[in-house]
């Protein structure tokens, strides 16, 4: 497309602005120096400053460990990621999580301004302050300085064009640089050839177009035609008050974000006639350096303290005058381009929005509260009110009430809709169906009065729509929402909830599906072609009183204190509320109090002033993403691209990282373990611990929402083996079978004899093990509770006797199920009860013990005998039991496992024995059960798992 640049307007600083919100890279608010910013293909934003390379995540900076240098610039392609810093070294980003720098370009003493690559991506172009430097397979094979033709030899910015061409951005003027038989021919453009400013900073291309974006120092903004290798200049560059231009960000071919220095981001756009267009936003006390936009629609500039997020691309606001108050706003109507219907209780007021600012004005007062605003198609403005029936504007600004419909004089007005020379209106008692004659003096005619008895199911309409089919849907207080097509009326409700009865709102989005808000019972949805009504998930609040949509399919839902609006291609809701810190703190509560201009943009009021949405013509995802951020085992943390464990390295611990920049505070992920399970767990914990893993091949699953819906999350994958042991190999089968081989003769000749040698070895070890694990009962505490014994003898008798009767017990019932392979968990617990009778007269309330079993467990679930009088006597052996510390044992079950819990406080020397009654209960198990018994440290516990059989 040839631009012919014919400029119409001058620059203005628009009265309505783009909310920003500042990300603080330094916790104690200290400025930082950052150089570049850039979203990587995780989603991560990278922040290159001269403290090394950060990322962020939304809501929390981390610094990339190993990487100290200062940054100078960053690049990507769809796979890599590039580092230039200020020494003249090139790295790169690697690794299976990204976390591991690869240094590609050693230090040349240059710093590094910008890396450019090619459409293959195996050549880099490398803008430094001593030239041009092409980089591809790990060498240098070309310098570009002024010695071979270039201007300047500080480069700021590259552009690769097709066929090696390049376009560089110096400090005199652009270089148009062409390769001819591998020899450089540069065209020069300066000052001479039309540009303002000699120092270039920025070139972008102008998507899918031969023109490229030029920003300069002092001289603004240009357009250089690669085809004619030519200068457009805009007139505004020649009184160019908005500072130095520091990144351009291409939208589309007519569109284009600016920021510069002093703190302005600029909307630049060429209309339909190649005429241009610049609204200019001024944020006081910030300093833009780069600028991006996420995949959510953020646009991100880092400053010098870190990170500036503006709402650009979806929202802004329109301040009011102090006399504009919230809580008396009734109604919202659009006017025309720069101006707005606004109702504040009976009084309506003309609000005018332009390049100065905004004005309001009252205009009109009818004596009673004014419910509702509609513009028809002639440019009418119907009022409703509340007890003085209906108002209008007529096209030469008079102000008048109809009396025509003797019904309405006095009425109270809850909605005003058209279809085509029909006027709708819901009143208290109804919907009455009017015919319109249009002129300066409108004619009313009643055609039809619609209500409960005439199919509507309630006098008590909240809110009138009509579809892209002009049928007229009503919300409707008792009968949910009624649908009348001119013959039929038809009505959709959740018979489930008798709150989808009371319907508030009702919208259509640009996919034709109806959207219905329901009283403290969220929203719903009605699918185009469906009669289901379903409940729409993630919401903030259930109490709205606004749904509506733009025209690019996103749709709003309005609380008192927040809004939610709702992403098509996402199936997630962004929320705006107090969280957002952007100021957005208090919303209308009045029903169906919002606006939209003839495009379909929407505007809302809130407590500063009108909020406006504007329509969403570039798809923005605003689906969160999750990394996988490292892998570790027991002995450490792992290297990147490791997923081959050994057999005792089966406890796998993964950390993950959610990344959203809409709202990150809500964040909720679901995992699985493919291989173990494939059940979806829901946390909101950023780890995950597997435990114990047999050998195998599993694929770990990781997926993140913002709204508790998953049908569309992002996730990712972590795939991982852990391998048999040994002797389950196949090269240790193969040379058991080769052994086998060689002794097969040998075999034959003693097998009968050596088999019946082998059985009866085999019978006698096994019953030999058996009972010497069965009798394997450690009373090491005999000794202690023998000199219990004697203190109480001296002390108190009587306790002596009945301590010398409870271990009598104890040892008789030692004696009596030593013999028993298990035994109920009731008993155990009585030889339990009978161990801590004696341990207490020792330690008091220096041991406590405390149980939560079922009842029901006692008498139906079996153990080992004297398991649990094993484990305390092992907690008392290996931890600390005194008054100031007392030793607190939990017993617990969850029906399948015995749980053994007690914190974990060493005592400084180690009795000798250390593990011989765990491993000795774990045996006694084997040769009763495969389900395995398990025991570790967890949370400074120790917790020894037994089954229960």
């Amino acid at each position: 497309m040839i631009f012919v640049l014919v400029l119409c307007s001058k620059i203005n600083i628009y009265a309505q602005i783009p909310f920003i919100r500042d990300f603080w890279l330094n916790e104690q608010y200290a400025s930082v120096n950052v150089q570049s910013i850039l979203q990587d293909n995780t989603g991560y934003i990278l922040i290159g400053t001269d403290d090394g390379l950060f990322r962020f995540n939304g809501s929390d900076f981390s610094k990339i460990q190993g990487f100290n240098e200062a940054v100078s610039t960053l690049s990507s392609t769809e796979s890599n990621l590039y580092i230039g810093n200020k020494k003249g070294s090139i790295s790169q980003l690697t690794g299976q999580f990204k976390n591991k720098i690869q240094y590609l370009l050693k230090r040349n003493g240059s710093r590094i301004r910008c890396i450019a690559s090619n459409l293959k991506g195996d050549t880099l172009w490398i803008g430094t302050e001593t030239g041009i430097i092409a980089f591809s397979g790990g060498r240098q094979f070309i310098k570009l300085d002024n010695t071979k033709g270039l201007s300047d030899d500080f480069v700021y910015s590259i552009c690769y064009l097709p066929n090696n061409r390049l376009i560089a951005a110096t400090d005199n003027g652009i270089n148009d640089i062409e390769f001819i038989n591998g020899k450089p021919k540069i065209t020069v453009l300066s000052t001479a050839n039309g540009l303002t400013d000699n120092i270039v900073q920025i070139i972008k291309q102008v998507p899918d177009s031969k023109y490229y974006w030029v920003g300069m120092q002092q001289g603004g903004i240009a357009l250089y035609n690669s085809e004619s290798k030519t200068i457009h200049n805009f007139p505004e560059s020649a009184l160019w008050n908005y500072g130095q231009v520091t990144d351009i960000l291409p939208v589309s071919h007519s569109k284009a974000w600016i920021i510069t220095r002093e703190g302005y981001l600029l909307e630049a756009e060429l209309d339909n006639n190649l005429n241009l267009q610049i609204k200019g936003y001024h944020y006081p006390g910030h300093q833009f350096k780069k600028l991006i936009c996420d995949r959510a629609g953020n646009l991100w500039c880092a400053t010098k303290n870190g990170l500036s997020m503006i709402t650009a691309n979806y929202l802004s606001q329109i301040k009011l005058p102090d006399f504009y108050q919230l809580k008396k706003v009734t109604a919202l109507c659009w006017a025309d381009k720069n101006r707005l219907w606004l109702t504040q209780d009976s009084v309506l007021h003309e609000a005018r929005i332009n390049d100065s600012g905004s004005l309001l004005k009252p205009v009109f007062h009818p004596n009673a509260l004014i419910t509702c605003l509609y513009k028809d198609k002639h440019n009418r403005l119907w009022i409703g009110t509340m007890g003085k029936g209906l108002w209008y504007r007529n096209t030469e600004g008079v102000f008048k009430q109809d009396k025509t419909i003797a019904s309405l004089a006095n009425s109270n007005i809850l909605s005003i809709t058209t279809i085509e020379d029909k006027l709708w209106i819901s009143t208290l008692t109804g919907v009455d169906e009017i015919y319109i004659t249009d002129g300066q003096v409108p004619k009313l005619e009643l055609l039809r009065h619609h209500n409960k008895q005439t199919g509507i199911g309630s006098d008590y309409v909240y809110y009138l729509y009509p579809d892209h089919l002009n049928r007229l849907w009503m919300a409707t207080d008792g009968a949910g929402v009624c649908m009348f097509d001119g013959n039929q009326y038809f009505h959709w409700s959740n018979p489930e909830n008798q709150q989808t009865k009371v319907a508030y709102s009702i919208t259509e989005d640009a996919n034709q599906n109806m959207w219905v808000g329901t009283y403290f019972k969220g929203l719903y949805h009605i699918k185009k072609g469906s009669n289901k009504f379903e409940m729409v998930e993630g919401l903030t609040d259930a109490n709205l009183s606004t749904v509506t949509s733009n025209a690019t399919g996103e749709v709003l839902t309005v609380y008192e204190r927040c809004i939610d609006e709702w992403y098509p291609r996402s199936k997630q809701f962004r929320h705006f509320n107090f969280r957002m810190e952007v100021g957005i703190d208090s919303t209308s509560d009045v029903l169906n109090c919002f606006a939209k201009d003839n495009t379909g943009n929407i505007f809302i009021p809130y407590e500063h002033g009108i909020l406006f949405f504007n329509n969403q013509y570039k798809q923005y995802d605003v689906r969160p993403e999750v990394a996988i951020t490292s892998i570790a085992t027991l002995s450490g943390k792992l290297s990147n691209n490791k997923n081959q464990f050994e057999a005792d390295e089966n406890y796998i611990c993964i950390k993950y990282d959610g990344i959203s920049f809409t709202n990150a505070e809500r964040l909720q992920y679901r995992y699985r373990l493919l291989g173990f399970g494939d059940k979806w767990i829901i946390t909101h914990d950023d780890a995950v611990t597997f435990s114990n893993l047999p050998p195998g091949t599993y694929t770990f699953q990781i997926q993140a929402t913002i709204n508790g819906s998953y049908e569309l999350a992002n996730g990712t994958f972590y795939t991982f083996t852990i391998k048999a042991p040994f002797w389950k190999s196949i090269w240790f089968y193969l040379l058991v079978l080769l052994f086998f081989a060689l002794c097969v003769y040998a075999i034959i000749k003693i097998i009968g004899k050596r088999q019946k040698e082998k059985s009866q070895l085999q019978k006698e070890r096994m019953e030999f093990e058996y009972e010497h694990l069965k009798s394997q009962v450690n009373p090491h505490f005999l000794f202690n509770s023998l000199n219990t014994l004697t203190n109480l003898i001296e002390e108190d008798q009587a306790a002596a006797v009945s301590y010398t009767e409870r271990l009598a017990d104890l040892y008789q019932n030692i004696l009596a199920y030593r013999s028993r392979d298990l035994i109920t968990l009731k008993e155990d617990l009585e030889i339990l009860s009978t161990y801590l009778y004696v341990q207490n007269c020792r330690f008091g309330a220096a041991l406590q013990v405390q149980y939560s079993i079922p009842e029901e467990l006692m008498n139906t679930k079996k153990v080992v005998p004297m398991v649990l009088q094993m484990l305390v006597e092992n907690a008392i052996k290996h931890n600390i039991v005194s008054l100031s510390q007392p030793l607190k044992i939990t017993i617990m079950s969850d029906y399948t496992m015995l749980i053994v819990r007690n914190p974990l406080r060493p005592k400084m020397s180690k009795e000798k024995g250390a593990g011989i009654a765990l491993l000795n209960i774990q045996k006694r198990y084997l040769l009763l059960t495969k389900k395995p018994v398990i025991f570790g440290i967890e949370n400074n516990d120790y917790i020894v798992c037994l089954p229960l059989l």
